[in-house]
């Protein structure tokens, strides 16, 4: 399959519901409509990933076996929908170790990007805060920041119609 797009999502409040400490694969909430975006994404040709921030691994107060026990039920759940997850990273860091992969730093990003070795791929990064879009902005890619709300599918329909898909790539 030839890609076209590579559109990197935040998870918490941008796919699903922002529980603190995420720990039970109960707690996962999909938000309304991501579902959809996501396998109208994977009908056009795109590659999906995910990339969060998750300081509660270095706190303590979610081990790694759990947060990958999350992510691989978030797996689970897209394949039953019939969309493939890419990629999935996360810093585990908190805010005061000024590590290189915490966003707003876009450290996460650039390591899908390089992983990706595309330079053909159109790139977005969807999130919710502003530190997601000072991600996008400071990645040595050219990256477009899209900013959504929880509650809202505005902004998605930028990605959906895409200058990849006008041209007909």
């Amino acid at each position: 399959m030839t890609f076209k797009k590579l559109v990197i999502f935040d998870r918490d409040d941008t796919l699903i519901r922002d529980v603190p400490n995420l720990k039970s694969v109960s707690d996962i909430n999909w938000l309304p409509g991501r579902l959809g975006i996501l396998k109208a994404l994977s009908e056009q040709s795109t590659l999906i990933a995910i990339a969060t921030n998750q300081s509660a691994i270095g706190r303590g107060l979610l081990s790694v076996e759990e947060f990958e026990s999350i992510s691989e039920a978030i797996r689970r759940q897209l394949k039953e929908n019939g969309i493939s997850l890419w990629g999935l990273v996360a810093c585990p860091h908190m805010p005061f170790e000024n590590c290189g992969c915490r966003k707003p730093k876009p450290g996460l990003l650039n390591r899908l990007v390089e992983v990706a070795q595309r330079s053909d791929l159109e790139i977005f990064f969807v999130g919710n805060a502003d530190s997601d879009m000072e991600a996008a902005k400071a990645s040595r890619f050219q990256i477009s920041g899209v900013k959504i709300e929880p509650t809202s599918l505005n902004g998605f329909e930028n990605i959906l119609n895409s200058r990849a898909e006008a041209k007909g790539k």
